[in-house]
């Protein structure tokens, strides 16, 4: 298995690596049925082994974060909002972690939206230690 979580951060790293983000920007809707269908962004990510941080957001708002040993190599991240209940407040953030070695870890959470607008949406991976 390539992954593991953890429950307390590690010991931080003598390198330093860039937080890596996957996100998008979407006008969201209240109710509305159209956006009952997920979207979904995709990259290739190739990462070091160590503790990450795996957060999902909405418009700067940090909803998760998760600790996870991650084996080193190419991950296929994936990254779907949809939404979630009828009266179109709730959107569920999921994040897939896939390495080529196989396996999926996954990650959900559900943000709620004040308003109809422009929300920017997505996932962050930030190394924390070996």
């Amino acid at each position: 298995m390539a992954f593991t979580f953890l429950a307390s951060a590690g010991v931080a790293s003598a390198t330093t690596y860039p937080t890596a983000y996957l996100r998008q920007t979407d006008q969201l809707s209240l109710g509305d049925p159209a956006f009952n269908i997920p979207r979904c962004i995709t990259r290739t990510i190739d990462l070091a082994s160590g503790t990450y941080a795996w957060n999902k957001f909405i418009t700067g708002v940090n909803l998760d974060t998760r600790l996870i040993w991650l084996g080193a190599g190419p991950y296929t991240w994936t990254v779907c909002n949809v939404l979630t209940t009828s009266f179109g407040r709730d959107y569920t953030i999921t994040s897939y972690l896939t390495p080529r070695s196989g396996g999926t870890a996954t990650s959900a959470v559900v943000a709620t939206i004040p308003f109809n607008g422009s929300y920017t949406w997505g996932a962050s991976l930030a190394r924390t230690g070996d």
